[in-house]
């Protein structure tokens, strides 16, 4: 009998080793899969986000077979949907404290220059410096041609007007890319912050606001007009390029 409940006790003391055991593999698993699933740009320097590099491994992946779900890295925390709903949210409830003291209405326009005017200004500097490259470039052509009509300045002079003119051309191509694709990512929390907003406010609504305000309405608010403010927040900087 002793040696039967031994021989049990040392049975169970093994399961539960390997139970242990099995819960450490998974929870290290876990981890590596979490590493793993972190998007580059998180920790990833501002050349890196500036020349989109990150973007490299996962098309080295996709020269080699198929992608897959677990191959695209999670979105980083500051773009996550939670996160852009509650920063709008915040400054929504900001400027509706403020505008009810005034006995104002609370204006969206107001809501979204506040909540994203840093962004806002960044890519409109980028933009800015786009169409200065731009504009310099005829002067280097004019400088070209005239190098080429004459001669003069010597060999060094027509490699430094063709290497300057290049450089303008690359910087110019890179500012232009990177303000589109900030306003891009700016369009997208926009888009999201709404969406998640009104479907919440929804949510909320009592059955007299119901009567007033009918399904197809709140679905037009959702998919119709938080989509065109998507489109109008991407190319609001080439109103003064025109």
């Amino acid at each position: 009998m002793s040696n039967v409940s031994v021989g049990g006790r040392g049975s169970s003391d093994g399961n539960e080793t390997s139970a242990v055991s099995n819960n450490s593999n998974s929870s290290s698993e876990d981890a590596t899969t979490a590493v793993n699933c972190q998007h580059p740009i998180v920790k990833s320097f501002h050349l890196t986000q500036f020349m989109v590099f990150w973007i490299a491994p996962l098309f080295e992946i996709a020269d080699k077979r198929q992608l897959l779900d677990t191959d695209v890295w999670s979105l980083p925390p500051s773009l996550s949907v939670h996160s852009t709903y509650d920063k709008f949210w915040r400054t929504w409830e900001g400027v509706r404290v403020e505008d009810s003291s005034k006995g104002e209405k609370t204006s969206l326009y107001r809501v979204l220059v506040r909540c994203y005017f840093k962004e806002f200004i960044y890519s409109g500097l980028l933009q800015l410096v786009f169409m200065l490259f731009q504009l310099g470039q005829p002067f280097l052509i004019i400088e070209i041609v005239k190098y080429v009509a004459t001669g003069s300045g010597g060999i060094g002079l027509g490699i430094g007007l063709a290497l300057a003119l290049g450089c303008v051309s690359l910087c110019s191509s890179l500012s232009l890319a990177t303000s589109l694709y900030l306003n891009r990512i700016l369009g997208i929390e926009v888009k999201a912050g709404l969406m998640t907003a009104v479907y919440k406010q929804s949510l909320n609504l009592t059955s007299e606001s119901r009567l007033s305000y009918s399904v197809g309405q709140i679905t037009n608010l959702v998919a119709i007009d938080a989509d065109k403010i998507f489109m109008a927040v991407q190319f609001p900087h080439f109103l003064w390029l025109v």
